[in-house]
């Protein structure tokens, strides 16, 4: 891998394009603002810079480039975010780059080429001629078949694998890639997928990680559908299919149509229905909301009209209600799914979604449509089904407006209803993805802070740095790169008796210097003064270096004070000795001094 083609994604992207696929950037003056998506926080201290092209979070003490930030939100390695990132700027990266090839991305290779070899058996094979004739009678067009990548596993327990293998992939590749089954008796492998219509799965950023396989011609006992196993690349509690299809469209539209099976997003597809995602036929889980709500709050249910498919709502719904997304519920004029209301008629089922229920009214109309409500029995059913829904609710105000309308419908307190809530533990929203896997929040110290904001006015307003030379001393920062680029603003102003911030960061940015990337660091304070202290005035920003100069200085002193303390002790508890009085004689005397000087900055 060589600089220039990360510099070409670099040139070709924009980091705020990035970034807000993930979270709602604001603007913040000439930068961008945000609630840090890696720690908890409610006043946003993540920062975007689109100049600069890097973001910072001043809460957490995380920052970098677009590399850096994909390798954060989606816990990957630097290989897998240049996949990502290579891909969005349409720049090729050759599969024999060294840093290319660790696992995960053999994987990908794998489950991408297998795509493409099920693709052409549907459309070449005479195998598949079933497989096409089923298609044409489910009116799956050909746009659909291409664009989906819709493809025909051969009824064969080899045929997969000996392609794989002739492609460079050895048997323990193919079966990571979840391609291949373990025999009984462990020696060897057979395909996973056999006389099957293939779905290929992607993930957000549109790498194929899987499949689902639909049998069409049932020859032995086996499952409607099978899907590919939990590996290393696919984890299908974080997967929705068509999302990278549809993301796009669901920011603009502002909702996203959530259905059950792969042909239910297709269909809608082909009508020109394109905010729509699968949950390939399971509940939503956390994973999957979390994920689309970097998208959209708006979530617009429709589910097949099955009891299945009416349990997987309710239990997404839940999933949705608890982080606080807004859901709807479509309720299919005709069709058992939506596939079929679709092919019945497309202007049927787009009336339905624009008449789409608030997922309570529905489950308020469907409860109350069953039960009498002068009866006490009925009463209690109604509360037994409700409450339970109504505590999931994420949002207090949302809740408290349903408890009253439940209050009301049943003609009981409201209060009794509360006191009867289930228990509900709202979800930890800190996103737990990073490059090792677990939750790692930087701690920042808070004389670490104050010396970055400290630094920051300086930089900003060069005509102080004279002044606060002359009260600042390197050694009161408490951080050693904080203290090294102080060293350097020093030396710099002293040689030229003005500050060039652009003239500066040249003289930083030196091999020798650039191993404690002061250059990068220098653009961080810049996007914090940006954002802190570019309304102030002349005596504002006076005020506040000498405040910021004045905390550090008695930290530093409060550190001499204690550090001086522990060398009294030990001499007092030493042998009595003319050199030990002596040496406490002087540091009772600097300990005064340092006392007195506190008194003067209190």
């Amino acid at each position: 891998m060589t600089d220039n083609t990360i510099e070409e994604i670099k040139t070709r992207l924009d980091i705020k394009e990035i970034i807000q696929e993930y979270i709602q950037l604001k603007k913040a003056g000439s930068n961008l603002k945000a609630v840090c998506p890696f720690h908890g926080e409610k006043t946003p201290s993540f920062m975007v810079s689109p100049e600069k092209q890097i973001w910072h979070c001043f809460g957490c003490g995380e920052g970098g480039d677009i590399f850096g930030f994909i390798q954060k939100i989606e816990g990957v390695e630097f290989p897998e975010a240049l996949r990502i990132l290579a891909k969005r700027a349409g720049v090729e990266v050759t599969r024999q780059d060294p840093q290319l090839q660790n696992k995960k991305t053999r994987l990908l290779d794998a489950v991408k080429l297998t795509a493409s070899y099920y693709h052409k058996v549907l459309l070449d094979s005479s195998q598949a001629e079933y497989a096409r004739k089923y298609l044409e009678e489910r009116d799956i067009d050909q746009d659909a078949i291409d664009r989906f990548k819709i493809g025909y596993s051969p009824d064969s327990w080899d045929s997969l694998s000996d392609f794989l293998k002739k492609k460079g992939f050895s048997e323990e590749e193919v079966f990571l890639a979840g391609l291949t089954v373990k025999k009984d008796k462990g020696v060897g492998y057979y395909d996973r997928f056999r006389g099957r219509l293939m779905f290929p799965i992607y993930d957000v950023h549109g790498n194929t990680v899987g499949f689902g396989g639909r049998i069409l011609q049932q020859k032995e006992e086996g499952a409607k559908y099978i899907n590919s196993p939990q590996t290393l690349i696919y984890d299908k509690s974080n997967v929705l299919y068509g999302l990278d299809k549809s993301k796009t469209s669901i920011r603009k539209l502002g909702e996203v149509i959530i259905v059950e099976g792969y042909t239910d997003c297709i269909s809608a597809y082909q009508a020109d229905i394109t905010n729509v995602v699968a949950s390939s036929g399971t509940a939503l889980t956390e994973g999957q909301v979390l994920l689309l709500k970097r998208f959209t709050e708006n979530l617009v249910m429709s589910f097949d009209q099955d009891t299945a498919g009416a349990e997987a709502a309710k239990r997404g719904i839940e999933v949705a209600l608890a982080n606080e997304m807004n859901v709807k519920v479509v309720e299919l004029p005709s069709g058992k799914d939506p596939d079929e209301c679709i092919r019945n008629s497309k202007d049927e089922f787009i009336g339905a979604v624009k008449n789409a229920k608030p997922y309570l009214e529905f489950y308020f109309d469907n409860t109350f449509q069953e039960l009498d409500t002068s009866k006490v029995q009925d009463k209690k059913k109604a509360a037994a089904i409700l409450l339970p829904v109504i505590a999931k609710i994420g949002d207090t105000i949302e809740q408290a407006h349903w408890l009253k309308e439940l209050s009301k419908k049943l003609d009981v307190e409201e209060n009794i209803l509360r006191d009867r809530l289930p228990n509900k533990t709202k979800p930890n929203r800190t996103n737990r993805k990073t490059v090792s896997g677990e939750q790692k929040v930087k701690v920042i110290d808070r004389f670490a802070k104050i010396g970055e904001e400290l630094l920051s006015l300086i930089i900003h307003f060069p005509d102080f740095i004279s002044t606060s030379i002359d009260k600042l001393l390197p050694e009161y920062f408490t951080d050693e790169k904080q203290k090294e680029l102080y060293k350097n603003i020093v030396v710099y102003y002293t040689k030229k008796e003005h500050f060039d911030v652009s003239n500066f960061q040249k003289t930083i940015n030196t091999e020798e210097q650039n191993e404690n990337n002061l250059s990068a660091y220098l653009d961080i304070l810049f996007l914090l003064g940006a954002e802190e202290f570019e309304k102030l005035n002349d005596n504002q920003v006076k005020q506040y270096t000498t405040e910021r100069i004045n905390i550090l200085k008695k930290n530093n002193i409060l550190a001499q004070l204690k550090n001086i303390e522990q060398n009294i002790k030990a001499l007092e508890q030493g042998e009595p000795s003319d050199q030990n009085q002596n040496e406490l004689d002087q540091l009772s005397e600097t300990f005064n001094q340092l006392t007195n000087q506190l008194r003067n900055l209190e």
